[in-house]
């Protein structure tokens, strides 16, 4: 019986892992036409404001991986992403796009 429970519970341990991946992957974008100066302006937001990777990824519900990428311009996050990432930082999307748009 117990045997049979294990399974059962491997298969759902597998299948939330497999969902949290799903999700950090759709996090962001790979493109052919990244957006540095997007990054630029997140990192120095969050320079400025002396917060980590790990406490605005926290705060936005994205993988550390996943803001390292962007913050890089090595990828480009999803509309969703980007306002929670804005949030997470205390600013508005609005604010970030023009600070953005001085590093590019």
């Amino acid at each position: 019986m117990w045997r049979n429970c294990s399974k059962d519970i491997e298969h759902v341990l597998t299948a939330d892992v497999l969902a949290s991946v799903l999700r950090m992957s759709s996090d962001m974008r790979h493109s052919a036409r990244p957006q540095p100066g997007l990054g630029s302006a997140i990192r120095r937001l969050r320079e400025k404001a002396g917060e980590t990777q790990e406490a605005v990824a926290a705060k936005a519900g994205v993988s550390v991986q996943t803001l390292s990428h962007i913050e890089a311009g090595n990828a480009n996050p999803t509309w969703a992403t980007a306002r929670d990432i804005a949030a997470a930082l205390g600013v508005s999307v609005t604010e970030l796009a023009k600070l953005s748009e001085k590093h590019e």
